[in-house]
């Protein structure tokens, strides 16, 4: 072997000691991954197998996850990190091009003020973003709703997202169930804001109208709709 190579497996190994003795939580900031919005209680272990308890990610709760860096991207000098438990895989990536790099599983969301409760369900989701303009969006992702203490959901919306101008696009489509027709909209700008727009074309059988309207549904013209806004913990600036 040359000197260059030995110089070069002496590096990389002297890398990698050094960051199996890096603190996980300072790893966590230099992943970008507190910028993103993920923030923990405890953190223990690792760099490259650690556990946090008590994360939120963007203030949603995520409980107890296992965390670390992917190898494997550091070699092509992308920042990668790794979360998840047996409900939900998260791969967040960090630099120029950052944001969601893979997401699988599923994550309850908190319940709104009439106990309406959504879960996410993702499959190879992917939602990537520079400083001004959605990068890469693949996968699928569904949004299910929930009654008030029930874990059924009576109504569901799929679709893939897009990269549309400098947004992310999800054109989203119920499936069959009791509010037939249900369809809508969601929309990821890069700075963090995002907008729902969800519609029920035609008329809703009586039972379900109650539903609808603790969902935040009002009726018009053409039958239901509403448009949430919200916003993230805008996307980290690249370092």
């Amino acid at each position: 072997m040359s000197a260059r190579r030995l110089g070069l497996v002496f590096v990389l190994a002297l890398a990698a000691m050094l960051a199996a003795f890096l603190p996980l939580r300072l790893a966590l900031d230099l992943a970008g991954a507190t910028r993103a919005g993920l923030a923990a209680a405890n953190v223990s272990g690792s760099v490259w197998r650690g556990r946090i308890a008590g994360a939120t990610l963007h203030g949603i709760a995520l409980g107890d996850l296992d965390v670390g860096l992917a190898p494997l991207p550091l070699l092509i000098g992308r920042r990668e990190l790794r979360l998840g438990d047996e409900e939900v895989r998260l791969r967040l990536r960090a630099g120029e091009v950052r944001g969601l790099q893979q997401a699988d599983g599923r994550l309850r969301m908190p319940a709104g003020a009439h106990g309406i409760g959504l879960e996410l369900r993702a499959q190879a989701l992917r939602l990537l973003f520079d400083r001004d303009a959605c990068r890469a969006a693949a996968g699928t992702l569904a949004l299910a709703l929930h009654r008030p203490g029930s874990d059924d959901a009576f109504a569901t919306l799929a679709g893939s997202p897009a990269c549309d101008g400098r947004d992310a696009r999800i054109p989203l489509q119920g499936g069959d169930g009791p509010i037939p027709g249900l369809q809508g909209e969601l929309r990821l700008h890069a700075d963090g804001q995002w907008e729902l727009d969800a519609r029920v074309p035609g008329a809703i059988e009586p039972g379900m109208r109650l539903v609808l309207e603790a969902a935040g549904f009002r009726p018009g013209p053409g039958g239901w709709s509403t448009t949430l806004r919200g916003a993230l913990a805008p996307l980290p600036p690249p370092s």
